[in-house]
This record gives C-alpha cells, structure tokens and sequence, in this order.
C-alpha cells in the first residue's frame, strides 16, 4: 500500500536530480502534497518510460540476474582506491565520524544496475520484479535520464560500489559520501536493532528458495505468484517497534485463564466502624463484580492478539492454518526484509543530508582536495542537490536543514531566550559565539527520524530557500494550494508518517477463525490497491477477510466515510460445474467506542458495493 524501500542508492541525472523524500529507487515515486518550486528548467515535461517487456520477458531478465563480475577493491586488486579508501576513513575519524569499514566493490555498469534491481544486494531472492527494475535502471543510463553513482548496503562492515570507468574525483566523491551513510547506519536510534549481518541472511533468503524449489517441486509460477502476495504486505509491520518479536508457530487459543485475585473487589475499610465496612464490603456486590471479571478475563484469553496487533504479517506467520511450510518461510524472509528496510524509510531524508554534508567537507580537505577536480566535482554535487519537477530532494532538504541548525547553534540563535527578541536588527546582528554547532548535528543525527526531524528543525527561512508549498487537486489540475509555513510543515511532518495504520483486531472475529483489520485512519487507502490486498490476505489466512477503514465512496463527498470491507471464499456455479471463487463486499458501517477496550468498533450495515470472481490457479 506504500512504496517499497530500497537502500541507499543515489541516482543523479545529468541536469537534476531525481530523488523522492521518504526512500526511493529509480522508478520508485512517492507524490508528496509539499513540494518545492524547480530550480531548473525543462524538467516537468519528461514523461513516464512505458515497459514493453510483457510478464514472461521480465521474470526472465529476473531470473536471468546472477552473480556480480566484479572484484573488492583491495592492495592487490586497485591500489589507487585502496589508498583513497584508507586515507578518506582515516580522515573521517579524524573529524568525528563513527563509521563502519566500507568494503567498495568496482564493476561495471550492467553489474551495478542488476545489484540495484535486486535491492542492492550481490544476490537476492529471485522474482520478475528484479527484471523490471533492472530495465528501467537500464533505460534511465542509456538515454541519461538518471545515473547511479553510489550504492552502500547497511552491514558491519558496509559494502558500496563503485561504477568502473569513473573519473578518480567521482569515486573520492562516493567514498566520502559512504562515509556519512555508514556513520549514520551506525548512530542513529532507530538502526539499533538492525541486523548488521543482513548480507548473508539475504543470500540464506535467495539459497532456501532455490533449495525449496529444488526439493519440493516448487515451479518458478508457483514461488513468485506466492512472492507477489507477501510483497503486497510487506508494508504491514510495526514500524512504531523496529524490533521484530520472535515468532511461533503456535495458535493462542490455549492461553491460559489470568485467575481473580481473592481481594478483587475489596475496598480498604479498616478505619471504619465495623456496621460500614460490612456495607462497602458487600458480598453480594463482590460475588457481581468477581463474576464480571472473571468473564472478561475468559473473553481476553480467548481472544487473539490480546492487544491490536500492527505486525500483520507476523501475525499471519503464526497464525495461518492453511500457509504451507515453504511459503510461512518465504514470508519470514518478506518480513525480516521489511524490517531491515524499514529504519531507511524513516530517515531517508536525515540519511541523505548527512551524507551529503560529509562528502562536502571530506572533499573540500587539504588531504583529499585536488583544485583541477573542482569543476567536476561542483557539477556532481549541483546535480545531487537540484530540485527539479516540483519534486522534493532528499539530499537538498536534509542537507539544507543540518548546515541551519549548525549555524543556529554556533550563534545561540536558538531556544527561548532567541525567540523572545522582537527587535529585527537585534536578532539579525545577533550571535552569542556559543560555537556548538557541530555537537549539535550529531546529536540530532543520533535520536532523530525524518517527521520528528522536519517538526523541530525545519524553520521558515530553510522552507523559503527550499521553495516549499502545498498543493491540492480540482479535477485535472493540479493547483498551489499554500506557502504558509506552519501549514506547510504540518503537512510535510504528515506525509512523512510510514506504515499503513492496520492492525489486527481480531484473528477469531465473532467465533469463526475470521480475520479481522481496523485501519487508524490517516490517510485513505487507494480503494483499487486495497481491494487487490485483501484477497491475497484471503488466500494467506485461508478465511474471510473483514477490514475497517474510510472511503471517499462518492466524488462529491467532503468526508469519508467508514466502511467494512469483506473479502470471503465463496462456490461459484458456472455451467452446473462447481469452481472456487472470491466475494468482496464493501459494506457502510457504523462507528462507537467500546466502553470496555476504550477502541473504536464498526458495526457493518447496508452494501455499497459487491463483487465476485473466480479465482485464477
């Protein structure tokens, strides 16, 4: 329901740079209502590559990426490199950086493009996405509509690439651009629960599905149909707890009963006379009470997760009844995945900036600085910060915010005693020397994420040189809606929420094994995606599918309204022969509050809408 996460990779264009705040590959787009004016021209006129490659033609490019011809910079392999790679680590240390060692790998363009089309990685679980993304990356460098120039993979140690046939000063510039990345992969909060050995685990993952399908007699049909369905979920984790419980095969019904404590009820009355403690003490009043508890601890015990549950995919892992041994592995391997990726999503743009400070100051040092690069490595750098197409640029938007908040912070022009200046020329001449700018950025590189980032550090003279606005749609047009900044800020802190909001509710809804979702209503589902969602839950959980969430169901509604989708396996009776099918109904619902659980249930009514299919083998 949310675009899938790739790792950092960094994709200049000639003139512009095409970057999408919240985690992007090449191809990978996420519309934000916050945009920035373009800083360059004729850019808003390039249109969408059409794929001509039909499904078969792309699971076999997919399938056809394998191995790397490639070789890890090392004293025998390049010795250039080697020195430049050591000398610029030294350096970074030197300047305060905490990075991890970077193992840099040179290949050639093809190998670079087939590593970024499988995520990244050396190998990958194999899947005709793989294929597509590979001929898009392909098409965007050979008519020089974009260009990879880094890839670092978050791993102790860090494994990046470098484009063979680049000019010396480009591969300076990603090895010290790599340096801010894997210091952040390193420091930031939300990276520590990462696993650091994700590149083995990520080759285990590609190994068991060759070896599943080696064994079983699983088809390449069979795999990637299944991939696709846990590739449509992936977004369905807990993104507020990047650690990632254990899982168990097991069902949860036998939990047992939490007992009554025997002073349930009681009321401390030993100061009082003993006629009242006899009244408040009540035996009739403690039997109800004890009773009433002990039903409700039987319901809890029976009900599955205790709590809402937004690890949907996790839970699914332990739960299905109908999931086959292989294809609850493959959903792991999703899962761990998700989770892997996740930390990037949140702090895409903090991630960015960070790197792109460090590349700047590592290569304007004496030690690395060569003054006959300086052309080049201004056009380079102009590239990976330029807005073009009313897009936002992580790189530019991070950057920007982290050289603000050092200024800030070496003037004092920050905190209470800064807000309360009214004079103009007061707070224009103004600077404390405080100096401690520098500390500060690491420590906002340390705790924060890309909304908490936004919320506290963007300022309205970072948003006017950035050229932020919002933007709404009527009809066709597309239209600048504000450039107020608190409005823009909210919405930018807004649009920077990851996750969908879905949590499991129930997983024995009204008794019967059903599933039941409730989606926190941030934002609306695209109705066509969600639809496409709920049957592929249907065929993992193996029972129907309830999900309660908000829909503009007319074009003319000002609020949306709550529905209760369903999605159930049904007979379909075509010809006097019995064939499997698929219902979906989407049904108005009511909204309350239960007054037990404090969360809100829907109580589903009339139809609005409904559908049936056969299903496709």
């Amino acid at each position: 329901m949310v675009p899938r996460i790739s790792p950092v990779i960094q994709i200049i264009p000639p003139v512009t740079q095409k970057t999408v705040a919240g985690g992007s590959s090449a191809g990978n787009e996420r519309d934000f209502l916050v945009c920035s004016e373009s800083t360059t021209a004729n850019t808003t006129n390039q249109t969408s590559i059409e794929l001509p490659y039909e499904y078969k033609a792309a699971a076999a490019i997919g399938r056809g990426i394998t191995g790397q011809r490639s070789y890890p910079v090392s004293p025998e392999t390049n010795p250039e490199y080697w020195n430049w790679n050591k000398k610029i680590f030294e350096l970074a240390k030197k300047e305060g950086l905490d990075p991890y060692d970077v193992v840099y790998w040179v290949c050639k363009r093809d190998q670079l493009l087939q590593a970024a089309a499988r995520g990244g990685f050396p190998v990958n679980v194999s899947h005709w996405r793989n294929g597509m993304e590979f001929y898009e990356l392909h098409i965007g460098h050979e008519f020089n509509v974009s260009r990879i120039y880094e890839m670092i993979i978050n791993n102790d140690p860090s494994h990046a690439y470098l484009l063979e046939g680049n000019a010396l000063v480009d591969q300076k510039l990603v090895m010290s651009h790599c340096m801010g990345h894997s210091d952040f992969f390193k420091n930031n909060i939300h990276f520590r629960f990462t696993n650091r050995s994700m590149l083995n685990r990520i080759a285990e993952h590609a190994s068991y599905q060759r070896n599943v399908m080696d064994s079983e007699g699983i088809s390449f049909l069979e795999m990637e149909q299944f991939l696709e369905k846990a590739y449509s979920i992936d977004d369905l984790i807990d993104y507020s707890n990047l650690e990632p419980r254990q899982l168990k095969y097991e069902l949860h019904q036998n939990r047992p009963i939490a007992k009554v404590p025997d002073d349930y009820g009681i009321i401390d009355a030993s100061e009082l006379p003993s006629h009242m403690q006899g009244r408040i003490n009540n035996p009739e009043r403690l039997r109800e009470e004890r009773d009433a508890e002990k039903e409700r601890l039987d319901r809890e015990a029976q009900k599955i997760p205790k709590y809402p549950d937004y690890d949907v995919m996790g839970f699914i892992i332990e739960n299905s009844k109908v999931l086959k041994l292989w294809q609850r592995q493959v959903l792991m391997h999703a899962r761990e995945q998700a989770y892997y990726l996740a930390p990037q999503g949140l702090t895409k743009i903090m991630n960015e900036g960070w790197a792109v400070y460090w590349h700047r100051r590592l290569m304007s040092h004496p030690e690395i600085v060569d003054l006959r690069d300086a052309s080049a490595f201004a056009d380079h750098n102009a590239g990976t910060l330029a807005m073009s197409g009313g897009r936002l640029n992580p790189y530019k938007v991070g950057y920007e915010i982290f050289m603000d908040i050092e200024e800030r912070w070496n003037t004092g022009r920050h905190g209470r005693q800064w807000e309360e200046i009214e004079d103009e020329r007061e707070r224009r001449d103004y600077d404390d020397k405080s100096m401690k700018g520098f500390e500060q950025i690491f420590e906002v590189r340390k705790w924060e994420k890309d909304m908490t980032f936004i919320d506290k550090y963007l300022t309205p003279e970072v948003a006017k040189k950035l050229k932020l606005f919002t933007w709404e749609q009527e009809g066709e047009n597309y239209i600048l809606a504000s450039r107020e900044f608190e409005k823009v800020k909210a919405k930018f802190v807004e649009q920077l929420f990851m996750g969908t909001g879905i949590a499991v509710r129930d997983g024995n809804y009204d008794n019967k094994g059903e599933l039941l979702l409730h989606h926190d209503f941030r934002f609306d589902l695209k109705q066509d995606y969600a639809l496409a969602t709920m049957k592929n839950l249907l065929s993992m959980w193996g029972n129907t599918i309830h999900l309660n969430t908000k829909l503009y169901w007319a074009s003319d509604d000002e609020n949306p309204t709550p529905v209760r989708i369903i999605a159930e396996n049904i007979t379909l009776a075509d010809s006097g022969k019995a064939k499997a099918g698929i219902k979906i109904t989407i049904r108005r619902a009511l909204e309350e509050v239960n007054k037990e659980t404090g969360l809100i249930d829907y109580t589903p009514t009339n139809v609005l809408y409904e559908t049936m299919e056969e299903v496709k083998s």
